[in-house]
């Protein structure tokens, strides 16, 4: 599907892609940015979502190659968190593309809150959130 989008609209999406790719090198969560401005646009929900994922890979590329020139991760812990991310990418991607775009256009809003809470709270409290969600001890 292309979607025609005149000179202010990519101007608006370059600022906003540039706003959120500075937030996520800082601390992440660009995405809380993109995905609402694209939304804005007219896109579909799942098109929003892949565009702000291809966009967001960019930095995750190269802050991996960052650290594991670095020796900074162990390299059979990241083959195993690479082939999850990737399972969990793929099934993401399939159960996205069957979901009414209707009923995802009415969830993004709150996922969206809630990420930015989740966010917003103090690092204690995410942490905490964090044990309960995800009980496992971080890699080292």
């Amino acid at each position: 599907m292309m979607m025609e989008l005149g000179f202010e609209v990519f101007a608006l999406l370059f600022m906003a892609a540039f706003v959120a790719a500075f937030i996520d090198a800082i601390a992440g969560g660009g995405g809380l940015i993109t995905i609402p401005a694209l939304l804005m646009t007219g896109m579909p929900p799942a098109m929003a979502l892949g565009t702000n994922k291809l966009q967001a890979f960019g930095g995750v590329l190269s802050a991996s190659a960052y650290f594991l020139r670095k020796k900074a991760v162990d390299l059979k812990s990241f083959w195993f968190i690479l082939l999850m991310i990737f399972i969990g990418g793929l099934l993401g991607a399939l159960v996205i593309q069957r979901l009414d775009p209707g009923f995802i256009k009415m969830l993004l809003p709150f996922l969206i809150l809630a990420i930015g809470l989740y966010f917003y709270l103090p690092l204690n409290w995410a942490q905490m959130i964090a044990r309960i969600v995800y009980p496992m001890p971080p890699l080292p």
